[in-house]
């Protein structure tokens, strides 16, 4: 079965969350290793990915882990921090949108759909929601 199977990935919200958590491990770990190459390479490699992009790395993984956790909140802002992170990359550069940005962000919102259908046929689990501890009385 291929990874990105689209019946499946467009139709079952598990299957959707799952392919935006394997993305933003993916996202986090070339974003990691630019800046690792920018510090031991830094002629060549030095100005692709600055030292602050590790902050970008933190975001995408936390973000990540809670649409994994079928948050809707953090799938929302996983999606709006990479639409705005491209836009404010595609102002910077003078570059226009590029296909695998297109790409990222379309699996960030098939993955923020799946949290939010999850969430509608009540078929949120248990073992990976967080609960709350009940009041103190």
């Amino acid at each position: 079965m291929a990874f990105l199977d689209t019946k499946r990935w467009l139709k079952d919200p598990r299957y959707a969350i799952r392919v935006a958590w394997a993305t933003s491990i993916v996202v986090a770990s070339i974003t990691a290793l630019l800046v690792t190459a920018g510090r031991v390479w830094p002629d060549p490699f030095g100005s692709i990915a600055p030292m602050s992009s590790l902050l970008d790395v933190v975001l995408v993984l936390g973000l990540g882990y809670g649409v994994r956790r079928q948050s809707r909140v953090c799938a929302v802002l996983l999606l709006t921090y990479w639409v705005i992170a491209k836009g404010e990359q595609m102002i910077q550069l003078h570059t226009g949108l590029r296909g695998d940005a297109v790409l990222i962000g379309f699996i960030f919102f098939v993955g923020a759909r799946g949290t939010f259908r999850i969430h509608k046929l009540g078929q949120a689990s248990g073992d990976d929601r967080f609960e709350p501890p009940p009041a103190a009385t």
